[in-house]
């Protein structure tokens, strides 16, 4: 377990979740001392088992789309998906990557639908159904709830942790419990939740929000709200790149407008 230093440092990150190691990793090659302080276990890819079961196991143990803004995301993590196909998709560049193969039950009920007269297309994924920046492609061999052990499915463990190291930023995980001294640590089963939102909402209004466009707090101009919390709901799917493409937005504008994050 890394011992949690008292060394200054510009920046103090409460999670290395998706948003979390993004911030790290462009506020790091931006020069800043980044300490990242993540309460569970220092995960690497040989603990994920691309398996149903242990993906149960690790489980259960609004508003309008507006164009812009995900482009630099979808084309850095690698997306697949049909933009042509997606007819109530923002005008931008397509997806970079082909969707991924569908399984003969999505033929199965695109049948249905097809007879009913309603439109479907393949879901934009964060998996690669080739071969992507030196990443291995899907192999469809189980469910990858989980986590991928080949990399395949683009999440902090294979994009922005490795360039948050490489920058020279400080990762210390178990560091709630770090920092009450302990040396070792067991970690029990625990509920989680997937795509939870709500909390911290972004707003003009001091009033009905916590935080500006930006995410950052109305009432305290050098604390930053990343992740679900800004947004009042969820949409119809997982909003994570969403989250990934605002927290990529306010890292640009913390590096570009350094001096009103940290007066």
């Amino acid at each position: 377990m890394a011992v949690i230093d008292d060394e200054p440092c510009d920046v103090a990150i409460m999670g290395a979740g998706a948003a979390g190691a993004l911030f790290a990793a462009r506020l790091a090659w931006a020069g800043k001392r980044v300490v990242v302080l993540e309460a569970g276990k220092p995960w690497e890819l040989t603990d994920l088992v691309s398996s149903q079961i242990w993906a149960r196991r690790l489980q259960r143990g609004g508003a309008p789309v507006l164009p812009g803004g995900s482009h630099t995301i979808q084309a850095e993590m690698g997306i697949s998906g049909d933009a042509a196909a997606e007819v109530c998709r923002p005008p931008g560049a397509p997806y970079p990557i082909e969707p991924l193969m569908s399984l003969k039950r999505a033929e199965v009920l695109k049948r249905g639908f097809d007879k009913l007269g309603i439109r479907v297309s393949p879901a934009p994924m964060a998996v690669n159904a080739v071969e992507y920046d030196g990443r291995s492609p899907c192999v469809y061999d189980a469910w990858c709830d989980a986590g991928c052990p080949i990399g395949a499915r683009a999440n902090p463990l294979v994009m922005h942790l490795p360039a948050t190291r490489k920058a020279g930023a400080t990762l210390t995980a178990h560091a709630v419990l770090a920092g009450a001294g302990a040396t070792d640590a067991w970690v029990s089963t625990q509920r989680t939740f997937a795509h939870v939102s709500g909390g911290t909402v972004m707003g003009d209004d001091p009033a009905t929000s916590v935080t500006d466009a930006f995410g950052r707090l109305h009432e305290a101009a050098n604390v930053v709200a990343a992740g679900g919390g800004l947004f009042p709901s969820i949409g119809a799917v997982s909003l994570t790149f969403t989250v990934l493409a605002l927290a990529d937005r306010t890292a640009g504008d913390m590096v570009a407008n350094w001096g009103s994050y940290a007066p």
